[in-house]
């Protein structure tokens, strides 16, 4: 809420000044001002949501959650890498064509060049580095998350926990001592995706010391308790057992 709170300040500041600004100032907040007016040709709302798919071997969810006109801000979560972005969304051949950069504080921080088709609800494009001398551009082909995705939470007797968030990204989180004997909670995180039978759940993780590989396969099993007459859902890999939390213990 903080981040599009500040992408609307950031779409409509300078407007206050323009009278103490000279002509050329005057003309940009003009120019500003004509892109919020812009109208797309769809209704921005139905645009706002979750686009998924494969971004270098592992899922990325790309997120759009404010536009007004040709202005667009959003994030990305690849890896359990978070990225804010923004840039500016306009009708050319079609298609919406979208050009959103990220911050560029990190070394793979980079430009999404994006065409949106409104009737497949397909966002595919091109991502380029920043950095274009150590990191390599990749195509992508985004569908959009239809229905939205349940939020889901698999814990055991250890606290070790997986954490299964709506946006595509995962946290596993774990408790160890520390030099005084004093248990902390540790967390990795990553992004995820179910089998098209979604009884498995692979996540793929930034890089960390708990798993090495970077990548984690997951089997999610149904058993039924006869003496309380009720389903529990079981997690299992990595060496855990793990069930599913129907509580509100997570934000």
């Amino acid at each position: 809420m903080k981040y599009l709170a500040v992408c609307f300040l950031a779409m409509v500041s300078g407007f206050g000044m323009a009278c103490k600004s000279n002509k050329t100032a005057y003309k940009n907040v003009i120019k500003r001002d004509s892109l919020l007016l812009y109208e797309l040709p769809v209704n921005a709302d139905s645009l706002t949501t979750f686009y998924r798919g494969d971004f270098k071997g592992a899922p990325i969810s790309v997120a759009l959650e404010y536009i007004a006109g040709k202005r667009v801000c959003g994030y990305n979560i690849h890896k359990g890498l978070r990225r804010n972005m923004s840039g500016s969304i306009m009708l050319e051949d079609g298609r919406l064509h979208l050009v959103m950069r990220e911050p560029g504080t990190n070394m793979y921080d980079g430009v999404f060049d994006m065409w949106l088709d409104t009737t497949t609800h397909q966002l595919e494009g091109k991502w380029k580095p920043l950095n274009g001398k150590e990191i390599k551009a990749a195509s992508f082909s985004l569908a959009r998350q239809e229905g939205g995705s349940e939020v889901a939470y698999y814990v055991d007797t250890t606290g070790t926990a997986l954490l299964l968030r709506e946006d595509g990204a995962c946290e596993y989180t774990y408790m160890v001592n520390d030099s005084t004997e004093a248990a902390q909670q540790l967390m990795v995180k990553g992004s995820y995706k179910y089998s098209p039978d979604r009884k498995t759940v692979t996540c793929y993780w930034e890089t960390n010391d708990v798993f090495p590989s970077r990548t984690s396969v997951f089997t999610i099993t149904v058993k039924h308790d006869e003496e309380n007459d009720y389903d529990i859902t079981l997690l299992t890999g990595e060496g855990k057992v793990m069930t599913f939390d129907y509580g509100e213990g997570y934000d």
